[in-house]
């Protein structure tokens, strides 16, 4: 069984445009504490990171990569507004020649992390589960199709 875990960044300013809208002082703190909690999670597992390329979220992804020692794989799909079947794609296209991740991390935005929850679980490409700033929720599936996977688990940050 696979495990997605997917992950909302953590809290930003509204000091740019949207693309270049940064993390604030408790977005920082609220990002390691995630990532320390995903690295006690996946100890000892092949993981691929992969972040939406606004730089909140690669702020957030930073923290995960090093806390699991891996690289950010940046995708152009995991951007707020992206469609839920467009996510789908991009990740079939990796996930079909993937080798050997035994799991895999997700930072991006709401409401885009909110749908992805609510079409695993449920099927539906409508309606959105709330993730608090820096939540990720970790979901399991033996195929990632709508309404085949479950939430195995979920961590929001105290920061």
């Amino acid at each position: 069984m696979q495990q997605l875990f997917i992950m909302r960044h953590g809290e930003a300013l509204f000091d740019a445009p949207d693309p270049q809208r940064s993390l604030s002082e408790r977005g920082h703190r609220q990002a390691a504490e995630t990532s320390q909690w995903l690295a006690e999670k996946m100890a000892g597992r092949n993981v691929r990171l992969l972040a939406s390329p606004f730089t909140r979220a690669q702020q957030t992804a930073h923290y995960v990569a090093q806390a699991l020692n891996v690289p950010i794989e940046s995708q152009p799909w995991l951007t707020p507004d992206t469609p839920v079947a467009a996510v789908m794609a991009g990740w079939d296209a990796l996930w079909m020649t993937a080798d050997d991740a035994q799991c895999w991390v997700w930072v991006s935005h709401m409401p885009l992390v909110g749908y992805l929850g609510r079409y695993l679980i449920e099927g539906k490409g409508v309606g959105s589960d709330a993730f608090a700033t820096a939540e990720v929720v970790q979901y399991e599936a033996d195929v990632w199709a709508a309404g085949c996977a479950y939430a195995r688990s979920r961590y929001r940050p105290q920061s």
